[in-house]
């Protein structure tokens, strides 16, 4: 499980690195005016999303777009009485069932998406049973993209406590390769980032044929790196740089 990630870039970093073609104006607030910089993102927060705009045409490429999605799914079918818990616990899609899955599987059809991160965090349980937080980054300090499935869920009812409209994500596992069995045994899908266009495009290809088709597009992931950080990362709570400081 995926339950906390970063991503520290700014909106023109953004968008040079991950090709972006429009974005989406951020939904500022009295509360949050600007983006500003999740160093330790956790579930329900707004974050940077990539998904599929409109194409130039027949045979061009996929334009890219960037919206703004809370994190944990929220089908469209959700009842309002039911809608914001279960989008607190659908933070992660397993790739294993996500074409199979009620809740998941006519997103990953035509509503996949790219969730830029700087790092991620798991933590390693010893035999002890004690946990120490770790965050995996690219090698090179490179920007990660996972991949991801986005949902549109519009309210049922007339209930004023509910927004009228919610647009979420999560984010897929698989289970550990090689580099982090010995931290964790599940980690976020990742994509080379000259694949990220075969994800987004869901025209042509069935959403079985696409997902069977990721551990081709995980071929180019950056090397990945990991450092053993400050228990501080343990609450949300701390949005902060110095939660990326390696324990001594």
């Amino acid at each position: 499980m995926c339950g906390r990630y970063s991503i520290v870039a700014d909106l023109f970093q953004l968008q040079t690195f991950f090709s972006i073609d429009e974005a989406e104006p951020w939904p500022a607030v009295p509360s949050h005016p600007e983006w500003k910089a999740r160093w330790n993102g956790a579930p329900t927060q707004t974050f940077p999303v990539i998904v599929a705009g409109k194409s130039a045409g027949p045979g061009q490429a996929v334009a890219r777009k960037l919206r703004w999605m809370r994190w944990g799914l929220i089908p469209g079918w959700a009842k309002d009485e039911d809608a914001i818990a279960l989008g607190s616990r659908m933070i992660n899609a397993r790739v294993e069932s996500v074409t199979e899955k009620p809740s998941f599987k006519r997103a990953v059809a035509s509503r996949r998406c790219v969730v830029p991160m700087s790092s991620f965090f798991e933590w390693h349980v010893d035999d002890q049973g004690v946990k120490s937080p770790h965050r995996i980054h690219a090698r090179g300090g490179e920007l990660l993209a996972a991949a991801g499935i986005w949902e549109e869920w519009k309210r049922h009812g007339s209930n004023p406590e509910l927004p009228e409209r919610l647009t979420t994500f999560s984010m897929l596992t698989r289970d550990a390769n090689e580099f982090m069995k010995g931290i964790h045994h599940r980690m976020p899908v990742l994509l080379d980032p000259a694949k990220i266009h075969e994800w987004l495009d869901s025209s042509g290809r069935s959403a079985v044929e696409v997902v069977g088709r990721l551990p081709l597009a995980e071929q180019g992931v950056p090397e990945l790196a990991e450092d053993r950080v400050s228990k501080l990362v343990n609450s949300p709570r701390n949005d902060i740089p110095e939660i990326w400081k390696p324990e001594e």
